[in-house]
């Protein structure tokens, strides 16, 4: 395509002719056409007035970061920094676009000047418009390059700031650790010595439990023989641990309350913390203490009325004779032998464990 069909191909598209109208128009192909329109689209968009007269210098820009920065604790620094980095943004986009629109009209150019020699034409006309958009590529690629440096040195920056913001919170939650650890050292101390003389305190409680049985154990069983009298036995609820256990918990829980009985505070102390806060099963509940407190009434009333029997005067022949009966109440012959079936007497280790009185150191009897 000569000078003079593409200056009138030009005034043909600028006075919106379609591209098939213009090929018509000068007599070329719709592919030459077309690609003269491309041309002309660049050569515009190139020549659009810059919005460079808006984006500052890389002096200005670098001095209004510098002053923005000088205010990196406001918000309003941050505000800032992104206004520059859209404007930045928005002028790589325009040369980015530019830099395409040359990069097709430098391809389109070089295809012409083939298309010319291949048809044996002169393509010499074409060698200043291709050397100005080889040029204007170069331009336009080197201005991306940088501003793409400095949308880099804005991103910086701002990445900056946010590091400067989170370290100034990582410091007020450390002012607030240090108080918080000041405060918790400065309780150390107390809550210590309350430990100590909490333990020292259940070790006496502990102790005092028990010498008050027994003391009110002894006074109930002395009264009730100065005036002639049998009571039941007492209902114990003292904790105790499982027969069987020779370590461990168990076997220091055991210990405690001999230690207990001997009054050895101390020693209790000791034991208890050996124990670690183990317990036994729980405490035997109010249903279960009314039980326990049926079945030694009975077990009492058997043992009664046994030994009645055995103290009677002579028995008749189908009668049994009697010998002893043991501390449940079961009547046994003088040679041993059980006189009642077990089982055919209410006995209390059928359902519940019995307790003893006087056995501190399992404090109930679990068998027989």
């Amino acid at each position: 395509m000569t000078p003079e069909q593409e200056s009138r191909g030009a005034e043909l598209f600028a006075a919106g002719k379609t591209e098939r109208e213009v090929a018509a128009e000068l007599g070329v192909g719709n592919a030459s056409a077309h690609r003269l329109k491309l041309r002309l689209d660049a050569q515009d968009q190139a020549d659009v007035p810059a919005e460079d007269a808006v984006l500052p210098t890389p002096e200005e820009d670098a001095a209004a970061v510098d002053a923005v920065l000088e205010e990196a604790a406001s918000d309003g620094a941050l505000a800032e920094l992104t206004r520059i980095r859209d404007e930045i943004t928005t002028a790589l986009e325009t040369q980015v676009a530019r830099a395409e629109a040359s990069a097709r009209a430098v391809n389109d150019l070089e295809q012409q000047q083939t298309d010319h020699l291949a048809a044996g034409l002169d393509a010499s006309a074409l060698r200043p418009r291709l050397r100005d958009a080889r040029d204007d590529l170069a331009d336009w690629a080197r201005s991306v390059g940088l501003l793409q440096q400095r949308l880099a040195e804005v991103d910086e920056h701002i990445a900056a700031w946010h590091a400067s913001k989170e370290l100034d919170r990582m410091r007020g939650e450390l002012d607030a650790a240090v108080a918080e650890r000041d405060a918790v050292f400065a309780r150390t101390g107390e809550r210590m010595r309350a430990a100590v003389l909490a333990v020292r305190e259940a070790a006496q409680e502990f102790t005092a439990a028990l010498s008050d049985e027994r003391e009110a154990e002894a006074r109930a069983g002395q009264l009730a023989q100065a005036v002639g009298a049998s009571v039941a036995a007492p209902v114990r609820t003292a904790i105790s641990a499982p027969p069987g256990f020779d370590s461990g918990a168990p076997l220091a829980l055991t210990r405690a309350i001999q230690e207990a009985y001997k009054g050895d505070v101390t020693a209790v102390a000791r034991r208890l913390g050996e124990v670690n806060g183990w317990l036994p099963p729980g405490p035997p509940t109010p249903e279960e203490l009314e039980q326990f407190r049926k079945v030694a009434e009975d077990r009492e009333r058997m043992v009664a009325e046994a030994k009645a029997a055995a103290s009677r005067g002579p028995r008749a022949p189908e009668e049994p004779q009697v010998a002893s009966v043991d501390h449940f109440g079961r009547p046994f012959d003088k040679f041993g032998n059980e006189l009642v079936p077990r089982g055919s007497l209410p006995h209390p280790l059928d359902v519940y464990r019995i307790p003893v009185a006087g056995n501190y150191d399992s404090g109930y009897r679990t068998g027989y």
